[in-house]
């Protein structure tokens, strides 16, 4: 039984390989089903949107409103990026239908420098008992650097007494040692751009239970702007339709 159901998935491996050889690539449209998978392997960065921004969007620099717990660089103006969808929908609360996404693999002069976060935090300051992460604790940090007399008794009393102690308060020689320092990057595997960023509208979240439905939906749809990218990577296009 297992040799003829090998058989058979050779078979139809075979019937899909010559079908492609003769009608070609496929054809894409707006509204296709299309998975995680898929646009992995079409992007390298990707940025999800609870509101719609556009078909072709310049995400700029800048600092977060609330970074975590007065530990984070709280200085620095970047572009949040993922490296893939599961990631960056962890970093949205609620409705997360719009897919953005960028530098497209195989493709050049649509690339996107980033920094690796997860490899920053191994950098990132830390004292005995109190490496950073989630649970870093600033002020111990900064009771070590007075031990070590690296800081003044005056200005460790100074800190110690400001209420709003963050990176971007310490004197620029501490400061700059939060450099790209995130608690949870190593978890969320999170990207930064300080550069402005350029990214395509490509597919959209569908609910599990589409309205009128009855039965589920694909998880993600692509729109317009991704069936052009999609058709233009499978006819090996010299160019991407950025607008």
């Amino acid at each position: 039984m297992f040799e003829s159901r090998l058989k058979e998935i050779i078979r139809q491996l075979i019937s899909s390989e010559l079908k492609t050889l003769t009608e070609g690539p496929r054809v894409w449209k707006e509204g296709d089903p299309v998975t995680k998978k898929k646009l992995g392997q079409m992007f390298s960065v990707f940025h999800i949107s609870n509101k719609f921004l556009g078909d072709n969007f310049a995400f700029t620099p800048r600092i977060p409103q609330d970074p975590w717990g007065a530990i984070e660089d709280d200085f620095t103006e970047r572009v949040s990026l993922a490296p893939n969808i599961d990631k960056a929908e962890k970093a949205v609360e609620g409705p997360r239908p719009y897919i953005y996404a960028g530098d497209i693999k195989g493709y050049s002069g649509d690339e996107v420098e980033t920094i690796d976060l997860a490899k920053r935090v191994k950098t990132c300051p830390k004292s005995p008992n109190n490496t950073y992460g989630v649970n870093f604790d600033l002020l111990r940090w900064l009771e070590h650097l007075d031990d070590t007399e690296q800081i003044s008794i005056k200005l460790a009393r100074k800190l110690f007494n400001s209420q709003n102690v963050s990176p971007k308060t310490l004197p620029r020689k501490l400061k700059d040692q939060f450099f790209g320092c995130v608690p949870d990057a190593k978890e969320t595997k999170e990207v930064w751009s300080i550069e402005p960023v350029q990214l395509l509208h490509v597919a959209n979240f569908n609910s599990p239970w589409g309205q009128g439905h009855n039965k589920p939906q694909a998880e993600y749809s692509l729109t317009e702007v991704g069936a052009k990218v999609f058709n233009a990577i499978g006819t090996k296009a010299e160019t991407i339709p950025y607008d």
